[in-house]
């Protein structure tokens, strides 16, 4: 039998990791710019090398230095940025999960936020799933991301060396061609590694703070739910997992995997755990009172039922058209990365998202 879960909860997640994305997109820009602004310092000091005499082992040795030096910098800027902004965002996170807690109880109770020392150690303390069986801490993301990109821009300089190309030709390996919009590059492979643990990063460090909330709050929680943003681009192993249910702090907690969307909910203790001495909730003032949906819902399905001012939103008008005419499936809208939030637009969407839901 497939898990049921509240739709008010149900929706609430979804509308909250369609925002997500949206912040996600921001923060990706912002540590992208970051690093382009690094990849032309290194180009530069290529450029200088190769113009200013013929290649040797020594001058050779001597750039890949420059190019360690440079490179390694502006991983750590990089690395300095997004802690400084997930550190704010865990706040914010923990922040939504408390007041997700609140609209849940069926009594008013005192609920906890975790002390600012853990959610800090979510993280840059924590290790973060990059993989089956793999996991890394933030720094060590960052500092493989450097080694890596470093090895290719080496590699690129040796063979043009020896292939004894024009230095105009071996930068042209790195950064890719204009006719290609740049991305047959070598560094565009890494650009789009770093886009992809910035957002594995990202999803870690809201779901981290959502089970210190959890875990916190012990007296009303027993549990959680994973449930996983069901479309095209959603892994075997995150849509088998979605709508089972873990206690507090273990199982397959989000991220799975590099990219992981998925996220986790949680389970209330019933009624009579929490002293209430009934076996139903009265209308109105449970999330139940909307009924139940099914944990394995797909996204299209979902979307279908919002108003169609959520859809809009969502799509935008043109396309929420397309989709509700039955023209496009909403798979081919779910990578749109037009839609930027920063964190202070992130909780004002959430509040927002809180009132319609719950208001």
């Amino acid at each position: 039998m497939t898990p049921e879960i509240s739709k008010q909860l149900f929706d609430l997640g979804v509308n909250r990791q369609i925002a997500l994305q949206r912040y996600g997109n921001k923060v990706v820009r912002d540590i992208i710019a970051l690093l382009n602004d690094a990849d032309k310092e290194l180009m530069a000091k290529i450029a200088a090398r190769g113009e200013s005499g013929p290649w040797t082992s020594a001058r050779l040795k001597l750039l890949f230095a420059e190019l360690k030096d440079a490179n390694d910098q502006a991983y750590w800027e990089a690395q300095k940025s997004i802690t400084k902004e997930m550190k704010a965002f865990a706040d914010h996170e923990a922040e939504s999960a408390d007041q997700l807690l609140q609209t849940q109880l069926p009594v008013t109770l005192t609920t906890t936020l975790p002390p600012a020392a853990t959610l800090a150690a979510v993280v840059d303390r924590t290790p973060i799933t990059v993989g089956p069986d793999k996991k890394l801490l933030l720094e060590e993301i960052f500092s493989g991301l450097a080694a890596s990109k470093e090895e290719a821009i080496r590699g690129a300089v040796r063979l043009g060396v020896v292939e004894g190309e024009t230095v105009d030709q071996i930068v042209r390996r790195l950064v890719g061609t204009r006719a290609a919009r740049f991305t047959d590059g070598i560094i565009e492979k890494h650009r789009r590694g770093a886009e992809a643990m910035v957002r594995t990063i990202i999803n870690h460090t809201s779901n981290g703070a959502m089970q210190a909330v959890y875990r916190e709050n012990g007296n009303v929680v027993k549990g959680w739910t994973f449930l996983a943003t069901l479309d095209g681009r959603t892994t075997i192993t995150c849509a088998s997992l979605s709508g089972t249910e873990w206690p507090v702090g273990q199982g397959p907690i989000p991220p799975r995997h590099i990219g992981c969307r998925s996220f986790a909910l949680p389970k209330l203790k019933t009624f009579r755990e929490l002293g209430v001495n009934i076996d139903e909730m009265p209308a109105g003032t449970r999330s139940s009172k909307d009924g139940q949906v099914r944990a394995d819902i797909g996204f299209g399905d979902w979307l279908n039922g919002q108003p169609v001012k959520v859809q809009k939103e969502i799509l935008g008008a043109t396309r929420q058209k397309l989709f509700t005419d039955g023209n496009m499936p909403v798979d081919r809208f779910t990578d749109n990365r037009g839609v930027t939030y920063t964190l202070d637009e992130l909780k004002l969407r959430n509040k927002a998202t809180f009132e319609r839901v719950f208001g």
